[in-house]
Formats: C-alpha cells, sequence, structure tokens
C-alpha cells in the first residue's frame, strides 16, 4: 500500500545515538513497532507524554519527526526503554476536540545496520472521535505537464486567499505534506471545514514562498469528507529569468515553422479540430517531442496541415491566448490572475514517413 507522509515543520532536537555492538548476522529488517502508549488511535487524549517502543535497539531523527496541527507540539524527545524507545513529552495547551498527528518519516533506524523503518503515524484526539476527511491529487508543472515530486503542499484555515500573496511570504501553513516520487499527494484525520491549499516548488524548505520558486493558485473549499485537487505550478510573471531553457523558443510563435525537407523520412500530419476553437479564442499549437518544442504555430482553420513533420511521436499541446499577444502568460499570486489555459492531449501522434495522418482534436 503507497504510504503518504502529511508533515507539519520540522523539529530542532536531537536524539542521542548508542555505540552498535560487533559481532553478530548481520540485520537486514528495520525496527518494528512493538507497542504504544497511550495507544495509537486514542481519544479523549489527556496525557503529556507518548511512549513508542520498538523491538531492537534504535537510533533517531529528531529533524524527520513532525506534527500537526500544532508544530510546536512536541517539546521534547529522548531515547527511553534501554535504546529501544523513544518518549516525546508533549506541551499543555491541547486543544480541544481536536485530532492531532505525529509522523516519524524516515527517522527511526536500528543500531547495527542502519535499516530504516519508512514511516509511522501515530494519532490521537482530544475529543469523541478521529477526524477523517482527506486531501489527495498530483503536483504538475502546467506548462510541461510533467509531474513534480517533492513539493510543499500546505493549507490553511478559512478563505485565505484575499491576502495569500503575503500570507504564504510570512506564514508557515497550517498542515503541509509533499509530493511523493510520483508526484502525487494525500493530507489524512482532516476536520471538516473551510481550508485554503497550495503548493509551492519549496526547493530550499523554508516553508514559504519565494518568487524564484514555481506556485499553483490558491484553492479555497469546504471539506466535507474527501478533496482531490490536482495543482499546476508556474513561475509568477513579476520574477524575470534569462535561464529558462527555449524561453524564446516557447514565446515567439511562427507560423507553421518547417523541419528542412532535405530528410527523406517526412509525413504529413492534418488535424482536424471537432470544435472551432478559432472562433473564439486564440490557440497557440505546439509540436512537442522529447520534452522539447518542434514546431509552434497558431489555429486560424478547423483544419492545420503539416507536410514536412520528421518521423517520431509528438505530443500536442494547445496554449489559450486570451488576450492574442502570442504568448503564454503565467499568473500573478498578488493579483490572482491565473496563467492562461494549458492543454496536452492524451493521445500522441505518430508521424511515419511518406504517410499522411489525419489527427481528430477534441476539446
Amino acid at each position: 500500500m503507497k504510504k503518504y507522509i502529511c508533515l507539519l515543520i520540522v523539529l530542532s532536537f536531537s536524539c542521542a545515538n548508542v555505540i552498535p555492538p560487533e559481532g553478530g548476522p548481520r540485520d537486514v529488517s528495520p525496527p518494528e513497532i512493538i507497542s504504544t502508549d497511550p495507544p495509537n488511535n486514542s481519544i479523549y487524549f489527556n496525557k503529556n507524554q507518548i511512549e513508542i517502543d520498538f523491538n531492537e535497539i534504535i537510533t533517531c531523527n529528531n529533524s524527520k519527526i513532525y506534527s500537526a496541527p500544532d508544530y510546536e507540539l512536541i517539546k521534547k524527545i529522548n531515547i527511553s526503554n534501554g535504546g529501544k524507545g523513544i518518549k516525546l513529552t508533549l506541551n499543555e495547551n491541547l486543544r480541544d476536540s481536536t485530532t492531532y498527528v505525529i509522523t516519524i518519516q524516515n527517522a527511526i533506524s536500528d543500531i547495527n545496520e542502519g535499516n530504516t523503518l519508512e514511516s509511522f503515524k501515530y494519532t490521537f484526539s482530544t475529543g469523541p472521535s478521529i477526524d477523517t476527511a482527506t486531501i489527495s491529487g498530483k503536483t504538475i508543472e502546467m506548462n510541461t505537464n510533467n509531474l513534480l515530486t517533492n513539493c510543499l503542499v500546505g493549507i490553511f484555515e478559512g478563505d485565505a486567499k484575499t491576502s495569500f500573496d503575503s500570507i504564504i511570504r510570512v506564514k508557515k501553513p497550517l498542515f503541509f505534506c509533499f509530493s511523493d516520487n510520483l508526484g502525487e499527494f494525500k493530507f489524512e484525520n482532516l476536520r471538516p471545514g473551510l481550508y485554503t491549499a497550495f503548493c509551492i516548488k519549496d526547493d530550499n524548505l523554508n516553508f514559504k514562498y519565494e518568487e524564484s520558486e514555481m506556485v499553483s493558485m490558491p484553492v479555497s473549499f469546504n471539506l466535507e469528507k474527501s478533496k482531490i485537487i490536482d495543482f499546476k505550478l508556474f513561475l509568477d510573471d513579476r520574477f524575470e529569468t534569462i535561464s529558462i531553457k527555449d524561453t524564446v523558443r516557447e514565446n515567439n510563435i511562427a507560423e507553421n515553422d518547417s523541419i528542412s525537407t532535405e530528410n527523406l523520412n517526412l509525413g504529413k500530419v492534418n488535424l482536424i479540430f471537432k470544435k472551432d476553437i478559432y472562433k473564439t479564442n486564440n490557440y497557440i499549437g505546439q509540436f512537442i517531442k522529447n520534452d522539447s518544442i518542434i514546431n509552434n504555430f497558431n489555429i486560424t482553420d478547423s483544419i492545420v496541415s503539416f507536410d514536412d513533420l520528421k518521423k517520431g511521436t509528438y505530443q500536442l499541446k494547445l496554449i489559450e491566448d486570451l488576450n492574442n499577444n502570442n504568448y503564454w502568460d503565467r499568473g500573478n499570486i498578488k493579483e490572482l490572475i491565473s496563467p492562461e489555459n494549458v492543454l496536452f492531449l492524451k493521445d500522441s501522434i505518430e508521424v511515419r514517413p511518406k504517410w499522411e495522418l489525419n489527427f481528430i482534436v477534441d476539446i
């Protein structure tokens, strides 16, 4: 089963290391949890300590132990039970009727071989029940449609869109998690209510937005049981850079750019649009191959033909050029202006030498 780890701020303690014994058979298994006190998923929780015991002597990396929704919940962490456990000392100001989640992510390893327990989640509630609402989705780079990993997905309580630009620069989110190696994320044990969610490619891991980082538009919603959100990230249009690869090529549109006809491995493609999209909005088309832009063109008719495409597999990208400036306009977080819509067709286009292909575009 895939595991998703939702985090809330890194703790700044460190457990004492224990000197490993020598000899004996090689240990290839991570530590196993044998007991928790109080039991995991306890309700009416009113303790100030949590003890988690393992089946062997362990080391602990406290920088990978997180708590939510109060990132200052854990006051101190100590090795206990003769090196086979950890003791978490909590702050005393627990909220009433609140579900708390403590996430141990790659923090516990055995003393001999360093085998690491990938993840463990300890959940408790100060009220009569554990919250069960969830938020899940994917993190995607809008301009390429590529899945992004290790993106910070954050949640604020209430509708935070009106002050979003300032909040994400100075305030850490109440809840957060990171997208995994498949570009997927999931929050669990949330209370139903009004939230504002967002995503940042937080490369410096300071849990705040900087203009050099990709960001998504904020999404406010009432959470009941579950919510699926796919975040599309972009660079804010206030951030200027000259280091982005192929910027000129991506932004400047040429009418039916062609590839040299000296190459005999050429085929013909007719793009047939089922809807006359060119009559309502200006669309920019791009042929993409191996993440590179091969051809830029304007869509001015229901059929757009290309006589000289090299053989290969292409992806068709469409940009809804709302202001007709022949550029893809990125969004503006401060003004809450969304980027111009970008569409990637699911079906690829296979070009064969001396073949003619009629490709139906239905958007």
